[in-house]
Order: C-alpha cells, then sequence, then structure tokens
C-alpha cells in the first residue's frame, strides 16, 4: 500500500494536482546556506539533482552548463541537489571542482528534501515555477544520454522548453518525463 501511495504522488503532477514544494533551508559544497524561497523574485527556479560519481550526471554537467549560460540574463536561477547518504560535504566539493560546477550544489544530508520532492535517481531536472512553488517540470535535461552512450548532440531540448514555458506563464506541454540516472538509496523510517 505504502509504494501505491509513493507512485501515486510522483504522477501527481502529470494529473494536474501539484503540490507547491516546501520551503527548505540547505548548505552548498562552500558551506553557504540557501534557501528555495530566498528566490522568489527569480522566473524560474531549476534544480538538477546530482550524485558524486554518477556518469550520467557527470556527463551533463556541459548540458546544465549551456542551459544555465542560456538563461542566466532571464532571471532564471541554477543549482544541484545531493540527496546521497554516501556523499558528504567535503566530497561533494571535490567532484564539483572536479567537473567545473560552479553553482550551488545543495547537500540533503537528512534526505529529507529529497524525499519530500519523490527523488528516485539522479540526473533529474526540476523546473520549479516561483509564482507557485509546483514543479512544473521533471525529467531529464534533453534526449542526449541514454545508459551506456551518449549522441554527439541532443535531439530535443525538455529542460529548455519547459523553461519557456514557465517564463512564457504556459503550461508545460510534457510535464514529467522518465529521467536515467542512478538511483537513491534513501534511509528508511
Amino acid at each position: 500500500m505504502v509504494r501505491f501511495i509513493v507512485i501515486l504522488l510522483s504522477f501527481l503532477p502529470i494529473l494536474g494536482w501539484a503540490e507547491p514544494v516546501k520551503n527548505f533551508e540547505l548548505f552548498d559544497q562552500y558551506g553557504q546556506p540557501h534557501t528555495l524561497y530566498e528566490h522568489s523574485k527569480k522566473a524560474a527556479v531549476v534544480i538538477m539533482i546530482q550524485g558524486n560519481g554518477c556518469p550520467i550526471v557527470r556527463n551533463a554537467v556541459t548540458d546544465y552548463r549551456s542551459l544555465r549560460d542560456q538563461y542566466r540574463s532571464r532571471k532564471v536561477h541554477f543549482m544541484m541537489l545531493n540527496a546521497n547518504l554516501q556523499d558528504q560535504a567535503s566530497t561533494i566539493l571535490e567532484e564539483a571542482e572536479t567537473y567545473g560546477i560552479d553553482w550551488p550544489i545543495l547537500h540533503d544530508k537528512t534526505q529529507s528534501v529529497g524525499k519530500s520532492l519523490n527523488l528516485i535517481r539522479t540526473a533529474e531536472v526540476l523546473v520549479i515555477d516561483p509564482t507557485t512553488w509546483e514543479i512544473a517540470y521533471r525529467g531529464p535535461i534533453n534526449d542526449r544520454q541514454v545508459y551506456e552512450r551518449q549522441k554527439a548532440s541532443a535531439s530535443n531540448h525538455f529542460a529548455a522548453a519547459a523553461i519557456d514555458s514557465v517564463l512564457g506563464g504556459e503550461s508545460v506541454a510534457v510535464p514529467h518525463r522518465d529521467t536515467l540516472g542512478c538511483l537513491i538509496y534513501f534511509a528508511k523510517g
């Protein structure tokens, strides 16, 4: 029964019954605090789910950087969220430095935010509309990566299309897509 409820909750945005994302405060890889609602004046907030060592995330960093650069002047805020129990603040910082990640990676060491967002895999991108704090889109950044290989370039830019919809005040045509990535293991209880 519990599994059914969790699955149902993950489909609520698709069914049009999205609940607002609750505010949270987490520290980034440099020890700086961040809250979600501090970005209420932004046009959109984009969060990619990060995990140290995940090859899908590592391969998506350049695409995420390009997306951030594309929307930088349009009041869109970009960050990452790490909800892996095995990752520590020091190793998240090391991963950021190794892969040139110069945006905040928020460390969800209690996994409370990850659980509230019904996260399952890393590399998932969440596009949040700050006017409602609802997740307008959750899924992959684009279609460039598949398991064990990747295309030279993307044909479909799902996250960019979702951001454009939010900026235009429109509903996202496909608000949920399955994401390839590494599983996030949540503590029992």
